[in-house]
């Protein structure tokens, strides 16, 4: 081959190798043009539209952020015993400012129980008064079912937890099967007491015929023996002594038989005792059956609030063991009874006395203040403390407050014959009349400014107030019930509204729920 040849074969490979290799050949025109120009577009502008994607999605999340929160005035929701008690010259002082403004409650009222000033004051917690009380399984089994949660208030009598019942329920059928078997093998050793009683007053009624009949030989033989010899045959006088003979025999025999069927009757009555004490021991085992079937659902021993639940389905209950919580289901406490333990510095013990008042703030409730009672002091100090413990009752608790929650305790001076005797109040749990405090649970009426409550809107409409959330910088809308008292500008809730929560003051104006607000000052 010559070369012009083979440069002519080369170069019309190379053109048709060129437009096989061009990507943009292989489109329509319209598309070729839309490629050239995308790859003609700046390097710069990919990055800048993914950070621009990306700040508005952090727009989007965070809007609420972002925006300007309002400023608004807040009140605290106070008792009404608070606001009884609040001074006149502050309310004076609060009404010449605003209308609106809240009368100041900074000072809660004295309790009633306190008859001087504060000794001292020491950090507890609360824990249930006088003991935590557990429900237990009373029968060994696994948990089918558990019906209560832990925090949930519960009735005596109320089912906490269910064993799985179905082998208690087989052994009490079997129980009960034993002792109609029983019940019947004593009616038909009655029977047959009275069937041997009638053959033994047979046998004895034979007795009688034998005798008579044996009489009768002896009288016949007594004739023969009377008659002169020769007039009755030596044969006959010896056959009729044979038959005398052999009648006693048969009265023996008669009078064996009426002695063994005697003792027959004897024996088959011992037995109907026999019996009869196996159906009771059978009827013992139904009852015990029984009783362990009941014990299956284990069940509230007083009306309480759940403390711990120590079960689930699933897990075994044995009670015949080393470890105490075996078969322990759920601790409780009793509702309304409640009471601190204090650990009060050596220092300041001997300011204790048994009946001494005091005055229990928890920052769980910080508008809220419990009157209490010193019911015990503990007989040993805690020596690497320092401190000696003392219990005090906490009177008319709240029903929120939990065992464990941390308080602080301002031990009061005593009032004259306010301490009672510790070994009587230990042995009682309670608390003589003049520890007690007068106020009622019935006086703490949450009480609001009137102002910040928006009017229902036509009959069926609903009362409402603007609440700052517990975070401190949220606007909640809630709907609340009016209660009857009004003093002193403002209203009473009757639900909807807890004490210590902040309300918003008018304007509400550009509020929304959920959105972040910025609460100016908190009148108290």
């Amino acid at each position: 081959m010559s070369l012009s040849q083979l440069y002519q074969s080369s170069g019309a490979t190379a053109s048709v190798d060129l437009t096989a290799a061009d990507p943009v050949a292989s489109f329509a025109p319209e598309s070729r043009s839309l490629w050239r120009r995308l790859l003609r577009l700046p390097a710069w502008l990919l990055p800048f539209t993914l950070i621009a994607a990306f700040g508005a999605v952090f727009a989007v999340v965070y809007r609420d952020q972002l925006l300007p929160a309002p400023v608004v005035q807040v009140s605290r929701a106070v008792l009404l015993a608070d606001l009884d008690a609040a001074p006149t010259a502050a309310s004076a002082h609060a009404s010449d400012h605003s209308s609106a403004a809240p009368i100041p409650a900074a000072i809660p009222p004295p309790p009633a129980a306190s008859a001087g000033k504060m000794l001292f004051q020491a950090g507890g917690w609360v824990e249930p008064d006088p003991l935590p009380i557990h429900a237990v399984a009373l029968t060994d089994g696994v948990i089918e079912k558990v019906n209560v949660l832990e925090g949930q208030e519960v009735k005596k009598g109320q089912v906490i937890a269910e064993l799985i019942a179905e082998d208690i329920r087989l052994a009490l059928k079997a129980a009960e099967r034993t002792l109609a078997e029983a019940e019947a093998a004593v009616t038909l050793q009655t029977v047959q007491v009275e069937v041997a009683d009638a053959e033994a007053r047979a046998m004895q009624d034979q007795v009688t015929v034998a005798e008579a009949r044996l009489a009768e030989e002896k009288d016949n033989l007594a004739r023969l023996e009377r008659i002169p010899t020769g007039s009755v045959s030596e044969q006959d006088r010896a056959r009729a002594r044979f038959v005398v003979q052999g009648q006693v025999a048969e009265v023996a025999a008669r009078q064996s038989q009426h002695r063994a069927s005697v003792a027959k009757v004897q024996a088959a009555r011992a037995q109907i005792q026999v019996l009869a004490a196996a159906v009771a021991s059978a009827r013992v085992m139904v009852e015990k059956q029984q009783l362990a079937l009941t014990r299956t659902q284990i069940v509230s021993p007083v009306d309480g609030v759940i403390l711990a639940l120590k079960a689930a389905p699933g897990q075994k209950k044995v009670m015949n063991m080393d470890e105490h919580d075996s078969s322990v289901v759920a601790t409780l406490f009793e509702k309304g009874h409640l009471q601190v333990r204090v650990d009060v510095p050596l220092s300041e013990a001997r300011g204790l006395t048994v009946g001494q008042p005091a005055i229990i703030t928890s920052d769980f409730l910080p508008q809220v203040e419990f009157n209490g009672v010193v019911t015990r002091i503990v007989g040993a100090a805690d020596l690497q403390r320092n401190t000696l413990q003392a219990k005090v009752q906490v009177q008319s608790p709240d029903a929120r407050l939990r065992p464990e929650m941390l308080c602080r305790v301002k031990f009061l001076e005593p009032a004259s014959g306010a301490a009672i005797n510790a070994e009587a109040s230990s042995k009682s749990g309670s608390v003589p009349a003049q520890a007690t405090p007068e106020a009622d649970r019935g006086d703490r009426v949450v009480m609001v400014p009137e102002s910040a409550v928006i009017s229902a809107a036509g009959e069926k409409g609903e009362d409402s107030l603007w609440l700052v959330a517990p975070d401190g910088h949220t606007a909640i809308h809630r709907k609340v019930q009016l209660g009857t008292p009004r003093i002193q500008d403002h209203v009473a809730i009757a639900s909807g509204v807890l004490a210590g929560d902040l309300v918003i003051l008018p304007p509400h104006v550009g509020l929304a729920d959920g959105r972040r607000v910025r609460p100016e000052k908190v009148t108290p």
